[in-house]
C-alpha cells in the first residue's frame, strides 16, 4: 500500500508474508529505489537488526543507491553507504540479515576507527 497526496493505492510488489517490520522496511526500500527512482533513503530505527540488514543490503541489493542512512538516535545518523565502502563490501555481504548484534557492533567500531585514521591523515 502506498499513500500519495491523500490517496491510497495497493501495490502488488509490496505484498509480503513477512511479519517482521525490519524486513518489510527493506522491502519498501528496495521498491522505492527500483520503481520510484529514489536515490536517498533515511530509515529511522534503533534496532541493530535494521543496521545489520542495511549493511548487508547496501553491499548487495542496494549497492547502486547513492545514499542509505539509518537514523539510529537523536544525533546518530549512520551513513550506511560510507560504512559499506570503509568496512568493505565483502565483509558486509557476509553478514546474514538476521545475524547477531555483535557483528554489527564490530563493523561499526571498525568503521569508526578507519574513519578516524583517515581523518587524521587529512589534517
Amino acid at each position: 500500500m502506498v499513500l500519495t497526496e491523500g490517496s491510497v493505492m495497493d501495490v502488488p510488489a509490496l505484498e509480503s508474508t513477512q511479519q517482521e517490520a525490519d524486513t518489510r522496511i527493506i522491502l519498501h526500500t528496495l521498491y522505492s529505489v527500483q520503481y520510484e527512482g529514489v536515490d536517498r533513503v533515511v530509515i529511522h530505527a534503533s534496532d541493530t537488526d535494521i543496521i545489520t540488514m542495511c549493511l548487508h543490503c547496501g553491499a548487495t541489493y542496494l549497492s547502486d543507491l547513492p545514499e542509505l542512512w539509518v537514523k539510529a538516535a537523536q544525533n546518530a545518523d549512520l551513513p550506511i553507504h560510507e560504512m559499506v565502502v570503509a568496512v568493505g563490501p565483502s565483509r558486509c555481504c557476509a553478514l546474514h540479515p538476521q545475524s547477531e548484534w555483535q557483528r554489527c557492533h564490530y563493523l561499526f567500531i571498525f568503521y569508526c576507527k578507519k574513519k578516524k585514521r583517515h581523518s587524521s591523515r587529512e589534517a
